[in-house]
């Protein structure tokens, strides 16, 4: 149905510029519906992309594919936690056993995605960006949803998460100090409507 209207419009844009020549008021008012009908198909495929997408938040949630090929970037992000360094005795003194303490602190940050038509791996490819950064891909599974989020227009924001990599742990059950080494990976957030 939107296609229809699409190319309804546009035929009336072209028959209403010919008439403009002729009958000038009978060419501008073709050429105004045919305006409208197109502006109405937009419209219609942003309302079935809405559709098509919608959860009751509006956020579209996935995890960055790829990311072990771009840590460099990824710890461009990273702080350091000098809590991280803390002896059992200093954990024990601020009150922070069975408490998680990573070893590096992510802040969120605002992503972009960026299509990589050029991708000798996959023409359809999405690269994730932040502040000019590659650390990753849009995953194969997501990628034609987020694709129709990006040509309708109706993203409003992406956001990155860091999750994940080294902690330590003093567990006061059995009185140890344990460190757990973990990937960092990272979830984007889309939010569309």
């Amino acid at each position: 149905m939107k296609i229809l209207f699409l190319v309804l419009g546009i035929v009336i844009i072209l028959c209403g510029l010919l008439l403009l020549l002729a009958v000038p008021v009978a060419g501008i008012l073709f050429a105004a519906f045919g305006g409208f009908l197109i502006w109405y198909s937009i419209r219609l495929n942003k309302k079935a992309v809405q559709a098509a997408l919608l959860d009751k938040d509006c956020r579209r949630t996935f995890k960055v594919a790829g990311i072990t090929k771009y840590m460099d970037a990824v710890m461009v992000f990273a702080g350091e936690n000098d809590e991280y360094e803390y002896t059992k005795e200093q954990i024990i003194k601020e009150g922070m056993e069975d408490e998680e303490i990573p070893q590096y602190i992510f802040l969120e940050h605002p992503a972009s995605l960026v299509y990589e038509p050029d991708n000798p791996y996959d023409s359809n490819a999405i690269a994730v960006y932040i502040n000019e950064l590659q650390i990753g891909y849009v995953p194969r599974d997501d990628i034609e949803d987020i694709r129709l989020l990006i040509d309708s227009g109706m993203i409003k924001s992406v956001m990155c998460e860091f999750v994940g990599g080294n902690y330590k742990i003093y567990n006061s059950d059995e009185e140890t100090l344990e460190t757990h080494e973990l990937n960092i990976g990272a979830r984007i957030t889309v939010t569309y409507c």
